[in-house]
C-alpha cells in the first residue's frame, strides 16, 4: 500500500473552473440518447469516463467548432451542505493544466446552471 503526507494534486480554487448547467448531468453521465450537444455553435462530443487522482467522477469532452477540434475535460463534484440545505452534485469545467492561448468558455454568464 503506498501512502503519501502530502497530496497529488492541489485544491483548485472553485472560481478557476466553470460550472456546467445540471441540465446537461444526464448528457455527461452517459444516461442520454444524445451522442452530441450543441452550445453556442459548439458541437460538444463525449469522451472516456474515468476516476481523476482526486477521485472525482471526469469525462472528456470533444468540442467542435468549425474545423477546430478542442478537449476539455469536466469532473463532477459534491457539495456537502450545512444545516437545511442538501448535499448537491454538479459538474465543472476543469481548468487545462497547461495555459495555451486563450480558452473560450463553453458556458456563457447567460446559461443558468438549472
Amino acid at each position: 500500500m503506498l501512502t503519501s503526507s502530502k497530496p497529488l494534486v492541489k485544491d483548485t480554487p472553485s472560481q478557476q473552473a466553470s460550472a456546467i448547467p445540471s441540465k446537461f448531468n444526464d448528457f455527461l453521465l452517459g444516461q442520454s440518447s444524445e451522442t452530441f450537444v450543441e452550445i453556442h455553435k459548439k458541437k460538444i462530443y463525449l469522451g472516456r469516463l474515468y476516476t481523476s487522482a482526486r477521485l472525482e467522477l471526469c469525462r472528456e469532452l470533444y468540442i467542435v467548432e468549425g474545423s477546430s477540434n478542442k478537449k476539455r475535460i469536466a469532473c463532477k463534484k459534491e457539495s456537502n451542505g450545512k444545516g437545511e440545505e442538501k448535499q448537491s452534485t454538479f459538474w465543472v469545467l476543469s481548468p487545462d493544466i497547461v495555459k495555451h492561448g486563450k480558452q473560450a468558455p463553453l458556458f456563457s454568464s447567460g446559461d443558468s446552471n438549472d
